[in-house]
């Protein structure tokens, strides 16, 4: 569950102070083992390695799932720029895997780091991508990863296909999704 702890300032809706809607929103927020849907269950024993591109380091996508997973047991090692991202500073974290930007940039160096972590780590772990570029080098280099390394089976082209937006806007005509 999600709680806020306290207001940072004081707010006034009408006539309500902000302690009595901080009351009103904490009686909505399902709290600790009152969850509004089943969890799926997870394996702690399938550690995750969290791939992210350089360049955006407050990333809350990922230290989400950083947390999520973590809070559930889940052994997470995530590929990071440096050591001082928030998502690399997360208690959550087995370790944290520091690649430059430049390295992190070429999906040739991608895969040959992902196979490095994957010998680290001794047995096969699942690639949970964080954002287009990562996903698109990992789909695009799935025959050599996989045998490291837990993967969807999707079609290489799909998530380069995704990523872009015309390409999204195809598709979707193509399948007969609704689109703006």
């Amino acid at each position: 569950g999600f709680v806020l702890l306290r207001p940072v300032a004081r707010v006034y809706l009408g006539d309500h102070s902000a302690r009595g809607s901080l009351q009103l929103l904490r009686s909505r927020i399902p709290r600790g083992d009152e969850r509004t849907t089943p969890a799926a269950p997870l394996d702690p024993g399938l550690p995750v390695v969290l791939l992210r591109s350089p360049g955006y380091p407050l990333h809350h996508g990922a230290l989400g799932a950083i947390r999520s997973l973590g809070r559930a047991g889940v052994p997470v090692h995530a590929v990071v720029e440096d050591s001082w991202t928030p998502a690399a500073r997360s208690r959550y974290l087995a370790s944290r895997i520091v690649w430059s930007g430049t390295a992190a940039r070429d999906p040739a160096r991608v895969v040959e780091r992902l196979m490095a972590v994957s010998d680290a780590l001794g047995r096969p772990a699942l690639i949970l991508c964080s954002d287009d570029r990562a996903a698109v080098a990992v789909a695009e280099n799935a025959g050599q990863l996989r045998d490291k390394f837990v993967l969807p089976s999707v079609p290489a082209t799909l998530p380069r296909r995704l990523a872009d937006k015309h390409a999204l806007f195809e598709l979707c005509r193509e399948h007969d999704v609704a689109v703006p």
